[in-house]
């Protein structure tokens, strides 16, 4: 009998350690993979340690970006992000910030949808139509952020949606060569 009692002991002490446990495994799992169109409005606000995360995701799925708009490095995702009558399959770095690239010219729409103002500037040609917003917290080093919408021939008929980086001073010094 006694025999019989350690091994219903020993069954059941074993199903309790199991069923214990099973919360424990689940808290240990890997996180999901980081919301990329988020990143993109600046949702949480822009940090390296995000943008890490996000190039680290993009890299594994696409380990050859393509690299032939200047300064940036496009990174085809396996599957398209639809969000809020928006769809890209297309994940856009630069040295100071993260973008996605949207599918049709939609700089206007996108201006509507996430409160964006015109740009006073064209960026030396590079845009021909342009939207913005500063976020009100700042960056590394006291950089200011910006959410962008920005659509020209060089994107071929896609617009950028970016969270960027930037200064006041760069600012100042784009809109003065814009003006001559």
């Amino acid at each position: 009998m006694s025999d019989r009692l350690s091994r219903l002991r020993a069954a059941v002490g074993a199903a309790a350690i199991s069923v214990a446990a099973a919360p424990l495994v689940a808290l240990a799992a890997p996180p999901a993979h980081p919301d990329i169109f988020n990143a993109a409005l600046c949702k949480p606000p822009f940090t390296s340690d995000m943008m890490d995360s996000i190039y680290n995701t993009a890299k594994a799925t696409d380990p050859k970006p393509d690299e032939s708009m200047l300064g940036a490095a496009v990174f085809r995702l396996p599957e398209p992000i639809h969000r809020d009558g928006f769809t890209t399959q297309q994940v856009v770095f630069v040295s100071t910030g993260i973008g996605v690239l949207i599918d049709g010219e939609v700089a206007d729409r996108l201006a509507a949808r996430y409160q964006l103002t015109p740009e006073k500037g064209h960026l030396l040609g590079a845009s021909s139509v342009g939207y913005s917003r500063r976020l009100t917290v700042r960056g590394p080093g006291g950089a200011l952020i910006l959410v962008s919408a920005r659509q020209g021939p060089a994107l071929k008929g896609k617009t950028l949606l970016a969270c960027e980086m930037t200064s006041e001073e760069d600012i100042k010094a784009l809109e003065q060569m814009e003006k001559q």
